[in-house]
């Protein structure tokens, strides 16, 4: 008896594999027809057949209204699609001063979403209150089956650990974001930076499918970038993938860093760095803000739509530098820098035609912060959705 033990597991692995093939070509492409799923994954047509009709038994899809005819049989071809109505996931950005949390479907669609502001800027007490938003939302959700949680912060993350090792501005130093929620709500949970979670929102949910390699840089209060390489997140040995604060600026010479250099990117280009850089040559006001300045810019200021193309220039530098590396496909722009309306043309202005075809803001308009933590459960759910889906794990794999 034991010689079959080993074909036995190849086998259930290899229909946890061909439900996964599946349900990933019906999130890239669907509704989508059985003969079209057959074609877009290479399993064969019975084995597609058998593996759809568990899907639908479990309530993963459905078959779409409306159908087409084949043209080579004259049969109908009935398209399936993900079940719009049976799953979700929660989703949670816990933010410096809010949380904003949702509950989305399979597509990323909101089902449910609110934010609340910090009662406390204690890290145990901003914990407690979101895990209490999550629970409350769970609970609104009726018969639906809850998949898992998806978290993002800023700081330094250690996704392995589930650790939030630093946020700026904060005391909240070496916390555990995972565990202690996974131990409350009793579900998988996946934790990573908001940059990181923002390119897989795009890839999957903006793009479908139609890119593999994403660079995605954060121009904001803070400088990030995230990299999507084949098709999967790119964290790095040490976690620390796209860290990009003390890249020089060639020629620059702006705010201090805190490594004690003046043309470090993250010390010019970020927002804080962009208002200290405009009040130290007189064009930004003691008490402005980063609001203030766009209002201006948008009323036509020369000078701000000076200092903002300047940022835009650097931008786009480091964009060179940075695509020269992993040579993306698409190279996509987020954070309120893009909210200039002159900011993606003067990025792209800094680069050569080649380049500039492949920069872009994001196609998720308006982008929600919770569909990147949505996406991180999410892509781990279409991986290998049998964990997730105990009744899917019996039977052949055809």
């Amino acid at each position: 008896m034991d010689e079959h033990k080993p074909q036995t597991v190849n086998l259930a692995a290899m229909r946890w594999h061909n439900l996964g093939a599946i349900l990933r070509a019906i999130r890239d492409h669907g509704p989508v027809p059985r003969a079209e799923l057959t074609r877009l994954t290479g399993i064969s047509s019975g084995t597609t057949t058998k593996l759809t009709a568990s899907l639908v038994s479990a309530g993963v899809i459905h078959e779409a209204v409306g159908e087409d005819t084949d043209r080579a049989t004259g049969r109908p071809r009935v398209p399936l699609d993900l079940h719009p109505a049976t799953r979700a996931v929660l989703a949670a950005h816990i933010g410096l001063q809010r949380t904003m949390v949702a509950a989305v479907d399979l597509r990323a669609h909101t089902i449910a979403a609110h934010t609340v502001d910090h009662r406390s800027e204690q890290w145990r007490h901003v914990l407690t209150q979101a895990i209490g938003e999550l629970e409350a939302l769970r609970a609104g959700l009726g018969e639906r089956r809850v998949l898992g949680v998806g978290i993002t912060t800023g700081g330094q993350v250690d996704h392995r650990a589930g650790i939030l090792r630093s946020q700026a501005g904060t005391t909240w130093h070496d916390v555990d974001v995972r565990e202690p929620i996974a131990d409350k709500l009793g579900l998988p949970v996946e934790y990573d930076h908001a940059v990181r979670g923002a390119s897989l929102a795009e890839l999957r949910y903006g793009m479908r499918g139609h890119a593999e390699d994403i660079l995605n840089l954060f121009v904001g209060n803070t400088i990030g970038v995230a990299m999507v390489i084949a098709g999967a997140l790119h964290h790095g040995a040490r976690d620390r993938a796209g860290t990009v604060a003390h890249l020089p600026v060639a020629g620059a010479r702006g705010p201090r860093c805190a490594c004690g250099r003046g043309n470090c990117f993250e010390a010019l280009t970020s927002n804080l760095g962009i208002l200290e850089l405009g009040r130290n040559n007189g064009i930004v006001g003691p008490g402005e803000n980063y609001d203030a300045l766009l209002t201006r810019a948008r009323d036509g200021d020369a000078d701000v739509r000076r200092l903002l193309r300047r940022r835009a220039t650097w931008v786009g530098e480091a964009i060179t530098v940075l695509a020269d590396l992993v040579d993306p496909e698409v190279v996509v722009l987020t954070g309120n820098a893009t909210e200039w309306d002159g900011f993606l043309p003067a990025v792209r202005r800094a680069t050569d035609a080649d380049l500039s075809a492949r920069i872009r803001l994001p196609s998720l308009q308006p982008h929600s912060p919770t569909t990147a933590p949505a996406a991180l459960i999410l892509d781990r759910y279409f991986l290998d959705p049998v964990p997730f889906e105990p009744e899917l794990a019996s039977g052949s794999a055809g």
